[in-house]
């Protein structure tokens, strides 16, 4: 076996196995799951004594490594879990927006990893801030986040686009490119502390304002000029360059938050969570019900809308680092083609098709792309 066991993630069952460089995620049902188990001591027995909260068995994710791979870092191994949990997350809010319902991953809990790992076939390891030690693997008794207590009814899927263009970011070691890779790659784990469940506090509106504050900061984190001071101007001029295939998207047609004129929706949105973000971190009286204060009835979410905004401005990052681009409308005459041209075609059209969701839910129409 080539591949060694690195970390557990008891909270979530991917639908694939994802692999970039000589790292990779595996569902239970990968065929190498298993082989990997049983060539350490103790990962077998480790692994079998995962269930939910209400005892139900479960089998954790897995991370592995190749066995000829330098030892992995805390800090890459944490980016490739994040560049998966921000393609599953904002997937699972986009099918949410388009149909109203998603069993999809909606927070980053989920994605936790285990603080317990196998140490040999007798003991396990605790890292955890609280404890750090070893004890009997006989003893130990794994469960995901309390946050998570039915593991199973989840059904993951991913946004292939963002995850490809993230994996490939998160593989890249070209020197042109480690400046950039190292600020997207702390944008996403800010995303993913944003995305954590709202639920410190019994889900109040000091949770929701705290984790929807954290979204300025991922923004700002891409957004950053080389002078180090970041500001409004600097984050909505970026929105403005995303490729939108809607017009209306693209057009300054509705008003500004706390601002002069007309901005585009995209950046309406922005404009939105900024508002929000310094008025509860301001200490502003909260609405009643909300954390957003002056709310326009036809608006959509903040919870679905900055997500998935937040995506767009990730790819066009990539867009600018050849190593994504942004999908086109596909003509029909390619989709009657044979072979792997067909193929490519349809892929590039469910690209497309998928683009255009991301676009309706920040306000385009159906109208806007033809």
């Amino acid at each position: 076996m080539n591949w060694k066991f690195v970390i557990a993630i008891p909270g979530v069952e991917l639908p694939r196995r994802v692999e970039a460089g000589s790292t990779a995620a595996l569902p239970p049902d990968d065929p190498d799951y298993d082989a990997i188990a049983k060539s350490e001591p103790g990962v077998s027995e480790f692994l079998s004594r995962f269930s939910t909260a209400f005892g139900r068995q479960l089998r954790p994710t897995i991370i592995a490594r190749e066995k000829t791979a330098d030892l992995i870092t805390a800090e890459d191994l944490s980016a490739f879990r994040n560049t998966i949990a921000l393609a599953a997350i904002v997937e699972a809010r986009r099918q949410r927006d388009r149909t109203q319902w998603s069993s999809g991953p909606f927070f980053s809990e989920v994605f936790d990893f285990s603080p317990v790992a196998p140490r040999d076939a007798q003991f396990v390891d605790i890292q955890s801030p609280f404890s750090r030690g070893i004890h009997d693997i006989e003893e130990f008794a794994g469960q995901p986040s309390p946050i998570v207590p039915y593991p199973k009814n989840m059904r993951c899927e991913f946004d292939e686009g963002l995850l490809e263009a993230l994996l490939r970011l998160w593989a890249s070691k070209a020197t042109r490119r480690l400046v950039r890779r190292r600020t997207l790659l702390r944008s996403v784990e800010m995303a993913c502390h944003a995305l954590r469940a709202p639920y410190s506090n019994l889900e109040s509106l000091q949770d929701w304002g705290i984790t929807t504050s954290l979204w300025v900061s991922a923004f700002e984190i891409i957004a950053c000029p080389d002078s180090g001071d970041v500001k409004f101007p600097h984050v909505s001029s970026m929105i403005k360059r995303v490729p939108w295939a809607s017009r209306s998207l693209r057009k300054p047609a509705v008003r500004a938050i706390d601002r002069p004129g007309l901005t585009t929706r995209p950046v309406q949105v922005y404009g939105r969570l900024y508002r929000v973000r310094n008025s509860f971190l301001h200490g502003d009286r909260l609405p009643a019900g909300s954390i957003e204060p002056h709310r326009h009835p036809t608006w959509g979410h903040l919870s679905i809308q900055v997500p998935l905004l937040f995506r767009s401005v990730l790819l066009l990052n990539c867009q600018n680092l050849n190593l994504w681009h942004f999908p086109t409308e596909v003509p029909w005459v390619r989709m009657m083609s044979k072979g792997p041209q067909q193929k490519a075609a349809i892929k590039a059209a469910h690209a497309f098709r998928t683009q255009m969701d991301y676009e309706k839910a920040l306000g385009a129409t159906e109208g806007d792309f033809f």
